[in-house]
């Protein structure tokens, strides 16, 4: 997920936008994407910090690897 978002900054910056509405949304889409990084750079943390990982449903995680690989 975070190379997913980190291509959508990418993107956005690149992005030769003239149309100052357009502009402002690729700036909220960037910041929301930034912020939504660092939760998961959070999770991932905590996840790896945590040695028996469950799911929600108190259950082995197994996609929760997925990603904190």
């Amino acid at each position: 997920m975070i190379p997913h978002h980190s291509s959508t900054i990418l993107t956005s910056e690149r992005a030769q936008i003239t149309d100052p509405r357009v502009k402002e949304l690729a700036n909220r889409i960037i910041e929301a994407q930034h912020k939504e990084i660092e939760e998961m750079k959070a999770l991932i943390k905590d996840l790896q910090n945590n040695r028996e990982i469950k799911s929600p449903a108190g259950k082995p995680a197994g996609l929760f690897m997925f990603f904190i690989r």
